[in-house]
This record gives structure tokens, sequence and C-alpha cells, in this order.
């Protein structure tokens, strides 16, 4: 869980502010990937391990952006993955098994935070994830 929990604090918001933005950095397995970009944005792709995966994206367009989701299969695995616009940004996300809880400590950029065993750095949004067991 360290490996992941550190990489998952150095893994996002990797590129901000390019014009595509996620719902959120962290999915549930059962949950769809939800981004926003520009109107006129291609449709992104998904990306696991630099391989891009082949999903139905569903885009509508909601206050003068385009808001795409997609649902991966439920065998798909869990871990860090990317959602890129066809030569444009990327953002990188987790996709997290169902039975977890996620964590979000929001506290000053540079801190860095101890829940149970874990410990991580603060990135420069102010914000640090921790994937857990529910009841941890």
């Amino acid at each position: 869980m360290r490996g992941l929990t550190v990489g998952l604090v150095v893994l996002l918001w990797t590129a901000g502010g390019m014009g595509m933005e996620l719902a959120h950095p962290v999915f549930f397995a059962s949950e769809p990937v939800a981004v926003t970009a520009p109107v006129d944005a291609p449709e992104p792709e998904l990306r696991w391990a630099d391989t891009v995966q082949d999903v139905e994206w569903e885009g509508r367009e909601v206050d003068g952006r385009v808001r795409w989701a997609a649902r991966l299969p439920a065998d798909e695995p869990l871990g860090p993955w990317q959602v890129c616009l066809p030569a444009g940004p990327c953002r990188t996300f987790l996709r997290v098994a169902d039975d977890k809880s996620v964590l979000v400590v929001s506290t000053p950029p540079g801190s860095t935070v101890t829940v149970g065993e874990e410990q991580a750095a603060v990135g420069e949004r102010g914000e640090v994830f921790f994937v857990l067991s529910p009841g941890d």
C-alpha cells in the first residue's frame, strides 16, 4: 500500500490547466471515468501502461464544455491510469476497488500527512489521498 499511496501523490495532478479536467482524481471500479474538455476537443483516450484501451465514450455538452464519460470493463486493472486528448494533455487518475475507501486530506502544500502506518507528502494543490480498507 505504501508504494501505491506515495505513487498516487506523485501521479495525480501532473498537468494542470490545459483545457481538460478530471471530474475527480480517484474513480471506483464500478464508476465511469469522467472528464470535461473544450467543445472542439476530440474524444479522449484511456491509457493503461501507455496502451490505448478500447472504450465507448459518451459525450454531452454542459455549460459550454463537453463532459465525456466511459465505463471500463470490470476485469480491467486497478491502479494508475491516464486519460488523454489525442496529441494533447493527459491527466492521471487512480482506479480503485469498490471495497476500498478513499481519504482526501487538505492541508498546506509541502506538509507530510500520516494515516495509520502510511505517510505521504502533500503536493502543490494542498491535497493528499489515501486508499484504505473501510473502517481504517
